[in-house]
């Protein structure tokens, strides 16, 4: 194991433990950031294999900057994501759907190509920044396309420790993708 995935190891062992105040340690921040952030789980690289039951997740954090760089982009001056959003601690609470975009990156960093038909959102708590959140995607629903590729529908989660921040239900396109089938060789579709 190298010492990157060591160390985002540690960062999934410590977002799940109770006893974790969910605040990004400084010394792991770096690890989890934007150009940091990597992909793991059972759902195949390039996509090729994919199938119901396979995952894949991502854990980040969303510093103040972030949230600044994305309210100006978007034009969203409300006071919560530029001020300390009540708490009185330097953080700021992250956008929605700067949170959601860990859906979308985990195909996009997963398997080139893949277009989003549909994601159906539901924000159940804010997330701060600075916070530690795990993005996962599961496949419930591999089926083929008439033109060609697949269509996969997955149940979108983010998570702070064991809490459900965001969910929801995502249809991406995977239009160079064979599937498998019966006999086992590879068709085209």
């Amino acid at each position: 194991m190298t010492r990157q995935a060591a160390l985002v190891e540690r960062v999934h062992r410590l977002i799940l433990q109770p006893r974790c105040p969910g605040r990004c340690p400084k010394y792991l921040k770096r690890y989890i950031s934007s150009e940091q952030a990597r992909v793991v789980g059972t759902i195949p690289q390039g996509g090729h294999g994919i199938k119901e039951s396979q995952y894949a997740e991502v854990m980040r954090s969303f510093t103040r900057e972030d949230v600044a760089e994305y309210a100006a982009l978007i034009g969203d001056h409300n006071p919560i994501h530029i001020h300390d959003g009540g708490l009185n601690d330097g953080t700021v609470v992250v956008h929605g759907m700067l949170v959601a975009s860990l859906f979308s990156s985990i195909f996009g960093t997963l398997i080139s190509g893949s277009l989003y038909r549909s994601q159906s959102l539901n924000f159940r708590l804010p997330v701060y920044s600075d916070e530690i959140v795990k993005g996962r995607v599961d496949v419930t629903r591999v089926q083929p396309m008439r033109r060609r590729g697949l269509l996969v529908t997955c149940d979108t989660v983010v998570l702070r420790k064991s809490e459900q921040v965001i969910c929801g239900v995502a249809q991406v396109w995977l239009p160079g993708i064979q599937t498998t089938d019966t006999v086992g060789s590879m068709k085209s579709l």
